[in-house]
């Protein structure tokens, strides 16, 4: 006797098709998460050396600690069975800035706590766990970057560009990336506005092409995850996403979260890139800490 599956079932056997390869690759899938992971400790131990979290978050011992920590997980998560003890102890060390960072923690945190917990939960010392984390990975970024599209679309902050030029008066180097978007005298009238005042503002614009890339920032977050998932247009929307990527946080300075959501639309990408990526990112991660530490303030770390 056979029990049939249930709806659900079905429905998450669906769903993880849709996020799978047109061609499935065991081999492929744990190459990628193995390279995911590598990348993903790198990146945070690279964060915790340059204590990119809020700065009241813990003592100067403290933050050491956190570093070193982190930095003996990368180094024990290249012997494959230490890794899983590698990942549990970067959870841990994670939940010990959250307790020092709430309720101010930011929300790329939390990401960075989800695909740890995923890591640790759901494995990749079998093709099968290693195919299964693939799709629970690129399902959760397709999901985040929906509802983000969602959020934008819903606050209504981008439908008359009211964040973009909140940000260009406060912000120098928001004002830097979308000046050539902005006639000259509504650039002049941001520059006037003292965000905090009373009465300051208006925070909106008639601008044609600030309007434009305004709305095109939360449109392009609702249609990337549907490209992503797409098998056919996965390759198109993976350099999408990194080039939009690129073009926000030349604004933001946010240079952490770029390199974490690079590392993680890799996934869609149809060929094992990631096989090659972790010396990529290892210079790039070594060019901010030298930036940090070289040059301080340049850079928002986080």
């Amino acid at each position: 006797m056979t029990l049939s599956a249930s709806p659900f079932d079905r429905f998450l056997d669906r769903a993880f098709t849709l996020a799978g390869d047109a061609a499935p690759d065991a081999q492929a899938a744990s190459t990628r998460m193995r390279a995911f992971e590598t990348i993903l400790l790198l990146h945070l131990t690279a964060r915790f050396a340059t204590g990119s979290f809020p700065d009241a978050a813990a003592t100067p011992g403290l933050r050491s600690i956190l570093a070193v920590g982190m930095g003996l997980c990368f180094a024990l998560s290249f012997r494959p069975r230490l890794s899983p003890v590698a990942v549990a102890s970067a959870l841990c060390l994670m939940l010990a800035l959250l307790a020092n960072t709430f309720p101010g923690t930011g929300n790329h945190f939390f990401l960075e706590l989800w695909a740890l917990l995923l890591l640790l939960l759901v494995g990749r010392s079998t093709p099968a766990e290693a195919d299964l984390l693939q799709g629970a990975l690129r399902w959760s970024i397709a999901i985040v970057l929906f509802y983000t599209g969602i959020q934008k679309m819903l606050y209504g902050t981008y439908l008359e560009a009211q964040y973009l030029t909140f940000e260009i008066a406060l912000k120098p180097e928001f004002e830097s990336v979308f000046a050539p978007l902005i006639p000259a005298e509504e650039l002049q009238r941001l520059r006037t506005i003292v965000p905090g005042r009373v009465g300051s503002g208006p925070f909106r614009t008639d601008a044609p092409l600030l309007l434009l890339a305004s709305n095109l920032v939360y449109l392009f977050e609702i249609a990337a995850p549907v490209a992503l998932l797409w098998w056919r247009s996965r390759r198109l929307a993976v350099i999408a996403v990194i080039v939009f990527t690129v073009a926000i946080q030349s604004g933001a300075r946010e240079v952490y979260f770029g390199g974490l959501l690079v590392n993680w639309v890799l996934l869609f990408w149809p060929q094992s890139l990631h096989r090659r990526a972790p010396i990529g990112f290892a210079a790039y991660y070594a060019a901010l800490a030298g930036l940090h530490f070289l040059a301080p303030g340049l850079l928002v770390m986080r």
